[in-house]
């Protein structure tokens, strides 16, 4: 199953890494209502290091990742890096969540072509590649 997530979460941050870490404390709350196995993606290394290793991070991260390893513990999940150039999955899910603003999920009947054609070029390795056409005038 393919889930794909676009809430608007309001959470009172100073920092842009606080923001990810509570986004991802978010869409972690749902993901483990739907499975016990859970493969994570994120395109901030840093943030893949500190959910792999075993610290709690500095005083003021401390709360979401003590209440993303508390929702995880008797759970497999894996995080890993993708780079932010790479993600067209990540890009083509956000666009159709900003589009629907509702949880969407998808069946083996329902889901997108173009989705199913990127998941087969990630299952394979393929590289993704960006273009941006530039006009001279």
């Amino acid at each position: 199953m393919v889930l794909m997530i676009h809430r608007r979460i309001v959470v009172w941050v100073e920092e842009c890494f606080e923001a990810e870490l509570a986004a991802l404390l978010e869409n972690l709350k749902l993901a483990v209502t739907l499975s016990s196995h859970i493969w994570v993606e994120l395109d901030a290394a840093v943030l893949v290091l500190l959910m792999s290793a075993g610290h709690h991070g500095h005083a003021s991260i401390r709360y979401f990742v003590a209440w993303i390893r508390l929702l995880i513990r008797h759970r497999q999940v894996r995080f890993t890096h993708i780079h932010r150039e790479g993600n067209h999955l990540e890009d083509f899910m956000a666009r159709q969540g900003h589009q629907t603003q509702a949880l969407t999920t998808f069946d083996s009947e329902s889901t997108p072509r173009y989705f199913l054609a990127l998941v087969k070029m990630d299952q394979f390795g393929y590289p993704n590649f960006r273009f941006r056409y530039h006009v001279d005038s």
